[in-house]
């Protein structure tokens, strides 16, 4: 049974099968993603006021941008020694990325976004849904950029994730949609900046050329 506080939003006294009542708070971080939930404490040594007091403190580092959940798991799997995004992010580009591809420069320009978004994350700890609404908020601005950083992401979890590291146990995009829709125009640009518009364009002079002279 949950029991909210009408004078603190959020707040919610939860009492268990057994009786035990503990306090939680529940919130949305600014950066976006689902709700939070974090436990304050147990209701038996944390009385409504203390709870109270220690919601507004945590309302501060949440309009900050901080995220109390995440920080106290990513705590306690550096406690546990977890490997961190930002480490595995690096080791990718260092270990795969710059020795077998040639865009390896692009690979490390998409993933700056997410490691400053999870750079000090435990990297098992991210899901599906974190990956989902950090690239939504990406799509917003700049849809072409957020369906690349997926395909640099899926690469990395799947390097992640093979015999050897497993570093990861699941690779949270695996099986994802792509989250933004790319204009026709974004797939070959006519600035012939990529071999693919390059080959564009020379097919589309050679078969002007062709038809000139088939009038002659």
């Amino acid at each position: 049974m949950e029991i909210w506080d009408a004078k603190t939003p959020g707040l919610c006294l939860r009492i268990g099968a057994n009786g035990s009542a503990t306090w939680s708070l529940r919130y949305r971080p600014r950066n976006g993603g689902g709700k939070q939930r974090i436990t304050l404490g147990p209701a038996d040594t944390l009385g409504l006021a203390d709870a109270r007091d220690r919601v507004s403190r945590l309302r501060v580092d949440i309009a900050d941008g901080g995220d109390p959940q995440r920080d106290r798991m990513n705590k306690r799997a550096a406690a546990d020694g977890a490997l961190t995004f930002e480490t595995v992010a690096l080791r990718y580009l260092d270990e795969y990325a710059r020795l077998y591809k040639a865009s390896w420069k692009n690979d490390e320009i998409y993933l700056k976004r997410t490691r400053a978004a999870w750079g000090k994350r435990a990297i098992g700890s991210i899901t599906d849904d974190d990956a989902a609404a950090l690239l939504d908020e990406i799509a917003t601005a700049a849809p072409v950029s957020a369906n690349r950083t997926q395909s640099v992401l899926h690469k990395l979890f799947v390097w992640a994730k093979e015999p050897g590291r497993k570093f990861v146990a699941i690779n949270p995009l695996a099986g994802m949609r792509r989250r933004a829709r790319e204009a026709p125009s974004s797939a070959c640009s006519p600035t012939m900046s990529s071999p693919c518009c390059f080959a564009c364009s020379t097919t589309t002079r050679n078969f002007r050329w062709i038809v000139r002279r088939s009038w002659r």
